[in-house]
């Protein structure tokens, strides 16, 4: 029987070929393993008859993944026997280098719209034709695959050649980075070189990182890099984040960071056209609320903040710049890696201001360079918080002075070494606002004539001894001190220059703290030396110093 010609539409040839020819969306962007391949090559389909090549040749060369140099090869001689083919290519996958090849492949192939680069190469693979060919290509969406820095020679050459393209691509809108591997927050993660050439990007608007959905305890310098570009709106994390507890000192997002989570339901609310139309009023309004959702506790009573509490920043650029005064009033760095990440915040280029929103701090000590470093970058702090009893050298406290000594009102935990012999005191004069002082050092001074002058510490109203030496109370009775309230002596304390302090300043005292030695020695006369003194508390101890102060407190009228 005669076999009869049935002629279908090219419309209905694709339908039906498609399914068998297309290459899935996740299959192009996967960053897993793709192994080895034994089923029948799907350009068979295009052997069956003429109408079949005809309509499947665009379906097959629409998406291309090249997994070996003979395909790379067999690839750049069919766009050289027929031109036409390269014009059909709109999503190209590279595995590999695939040395000279390449640069006829991308030379043939002018309307890439996706390329996935993979950076884990052999120390023998050649890029040499990839780097040639990428200044002639402008794709729209970008897939960097193991572009970490630790990568093989190679893949460093290839990802500074990429790094020149990438802000001359005027077509990149998409880049997807895949981070399995190190996670969102190693620095490793993505090369520098890349995320400064993303930065410097003109038309990028979504960057996508693929990786562990661990938050990040701090963002890593990749990303902030990457937060420059002029145009980016959204940065997005597959899979999304998990609500853990961030340290919120250490939050630095991009301003058009978004953590891509779908609203419950739809909004009904209607934003004011009031607000639209005046921006300062808009700033004032949202300002306000911002304060009350993201103040943070004083920095002696809380070190970490849930993801929810930083969640406004995500919101949108107006949030996100609203909300960095009140995020940054009050870091807690109590470790030598927080600090080094904090002050890498402070000298890139939002540190300036980042610093100047610093109003609480809580160090671990002073003895480090890198703590006095970012004191002399927050110059408007008004109360450090020392947390370790570790004694630095006296000096410190004349550094604390000349970096914060213009806005520091509180001033607690500091611990000051003992000296050899008497040394000239530190400069309290410039401690203009200081109001209330904890004081710990066993040092011995010279006369503070010379040194400090005697309007020194004039705003202060408390001051809490836990260690001393008789030579401190001698300089502050050179003072004026004329605001002074209160005074907290520890159990051990001696008469020994008690006498000389209290009638410089006993007058001035409301409430007063002494110990049991001080308290029973007749010839100091507290009572009578402070005649203003309304509250007396008597210390025997640091574990009864809470309930006496509690419960045996001299009222006196």
């Amino acid at each position: 029987m005669d076999r009869v010609h049935v002629h279908l539409p090219d419309e209905i040839l694709s339908e039906i070929l498609t399914p068998a020819l297309r290459v899935s969306e996740d299959a192009f962007s996967s960053t897993d393993a793709s192994g080895m391949s034994f089923s029948e090559s799907s350009s068979a389909y295009l052997l069956v008859c003429k109408d079949w090549l005809r309509v499947s040749t665009p379906l097959l060369y629409g998406v291309v993944v090249l997994r070996s140099k003979a395909q790379a090869q067999a690839l750049a001689t069919a766009l050289q026997s027929n031109p036409d083919l390269g014009r059909f290519i709109k999503k190209l996958r590279l595995e590999s280098g695939y040395g000279r090849f390449m640069q006829h492949i991308l030379q043939a192939t002018p309307n890439i719209a996706e390329l996935f680069l993979t950076f884990s190469l052999l120390s023998t693979d050649s890029v040499s034709g990839l780097t040639k060919g990428l200044p002639l290509i402008n794709p729209r969406r970008l897939f960097l695959h193991k572009a970490s820095q630790e990568t093989s020679a190679p893949g460093r050459t290839l990802v500074t050649h990429l790094a020149k393209c990438i802000p001359t691509w005027s077509n990149l809108t998409t880049v997807e980075a895949s981070t399995e591997r190190w996670g969102y927050s190693s620095s490793n993660a993505l090369t520098m070189e890349l995320a400064i050439a993303l930065g410097l990007s003109e038309s990028l608007t979504t960057f996508i990182l693929r990786g562990r959905n661990n938050v990040p305890r701090s963002i890593p310098n990749y990303m902030i890099a990457i937060s420059n570009s002029p145009s980016l709106k959204t940065i997005q994390f597959q899979p999304p984040l998990q609500p853990v507890q961030p340290s919120a000192f250490m939050l630095d997002v991009s301003p058009s960071a978004s953590s891509n989570l779908a609203a419950d339901s739809e909004s009904t609310f209607v934003y004011p056209s009031r607000l639209s139309t005046d921006s300062d009023l808009e700033d004032q309004i949202w300002g306000r609320v911002l304060s009350f959702v993201l103040s943070v506790p004083s920095a002696q009573y809380r070190e970490t903040v849930s993801f929810r509490h930083i969640a406004p920043l995500l919101v949108c650029k107006m949030f996100y710049r609203l909300s960095l005064p009140y995020l940054y009033a009050s870091p807690i760095l109590l470790t030598h890696n927080s600090q080094q990440n904090f002050l890498e915040t402070l000298s890139g280029p939002r540190g300036l201001f980042l610093g100047s929103c610093v109003r609480t701090l809580k160090l671990l000590s002073l003895e480090s360079e890198e703590s006095l470093d970012i004191l002399r970058q927050t110059q408007n702090v008004q109360s450090l918080f020392c947390h370790a009893a570790l004694p630095v050298p006296v000096t410190a406290l004349t550094q604390v002075a000349q970096a914060v000594g213009g806005s520091l009102r509180v001033l607690r935990g500091l611990v000051l070494a003992k000296s050899n012999g008497r040394i000239e005191p530190p400069q309290l004069g410039l401690f203009a606002q200081l109001v209330s002082l904890e004081w710990n050092c066993k040092a011995q001074f010279k006369s503070s004539h010379k040194h400090v002058p005697a309007s020194a510490l004039g705003n202060l109203t408390t001051l809490c001894i836990q260690e001393y030496d008789p030579t401190f109370l001698t300089l502050l009775s050179d003072l004026d001190l004329p605001s002074l309230q209160r005074v907290d002596f520890p159990p051990s304390a001696s008469t020994r220059g008690a006498s000389e302090f209290f009638a410089k300043h006993g007058d001035k005292l409301t409430q007063a703290m002494l110990g049991p030695v001080q308290l029973a020695d007749a010839q100091l006369r507290v009572l009578s030396l402070c005649p203003a003194l309304t509250q007396l508390r008597v210390v025997y101890n640091k574990k009864v110093c809470v309930l006496l102060g509690a419960l045996l407190v001299l009222t006196v009228f």
